[in-house]
């Protein structure tokens, strides 16, 4: 009976989990997520979508493409679950990030600063991460900044900064009691992070 009544319950997302969400996900990179349904969706998976598509813009995790921001798939686009649970999670965390193309050579970085003329262990270090448009391999220099080293430490695409941050992202709703599950889905453009609601 108590079963029974909690499938029949709809999703929400109470003002403390938001609050806990929110506080949790402050620094954590703020990239774009999109949030998805099945093709004709029934309305308690809409509204629980919404809640969530809340939820991220509040956090700042906003898409601004907003005809993408939330939106069923196309019928065709289903998505196979193999997890090992009986029961689907409440969400899907979709992505479709390439590994990064080249490694980040922070020996060389080290080999930099110590290069500096006026390096020395206690020197006051100001960093700066650039990324590049080139696929060459990363390089890092330093230039001077009013007697200091500056740091620049450049990466051919930002995929390993993504992926750090949506897995943050996942572990914050896993906080407040919204579990999920992770996959790789080459059906959504390159680069992108969604949020897939399912049924419940």
């Amino acid at each position: 009976m108590v079963n029974l009544e909690a499938k029949s319950k709809w999703r929400t997302i109470t003002p403390e989990q938001n609050r806990n969400f929110i506080d949790s996900t402050k620094n954590v990179l703020k990239l774009p997520i999109r949030v998805r349904m099945a093709a004709n969706a029934n309305a308690e998976i809409q509204s629980f979508g919404l809640r969530i598509r809340e939820l991220l813009d509040k956090a700042g995790f906003i898409e601004t493409n907003k005809e993408l921001a939330i939106a069923e798939w196309p019928p065709e686009m289903n998505i196979l679950w193999a997890g090992t649970e009986p029961e689907l999670p409440p969400i899907m965390f979709l992505n479709n990030i390439s590994p990064m193309s080249k490694i980040v050579d922070l020996q060389n970085a080290q080999n930099q600063l110590k290069s500096y003329a006026s390096y020395s262990t206690n020197t006051f270090v100001k960093t700066q991460f650039v990324f590049t448009n080139e696929d060459s391999a990363p390089e890092a220099y330093v230039t001077d900044d009013n007697g200091n080293p500056f740091l620049h430490i450049q990466f051919a695409d930002r995929a390993p900064f993504q992926m750090t941050g949506f897995l943050a992202v996942q572990s914050a709703f896993s906080a407040i009691g919204i579990q999920s599950q992770w996959m790789t889905s080459t059906n959504i453009p390159s680069g992108i992070c969604e949020i897939f609601i399912n049924p419940k």
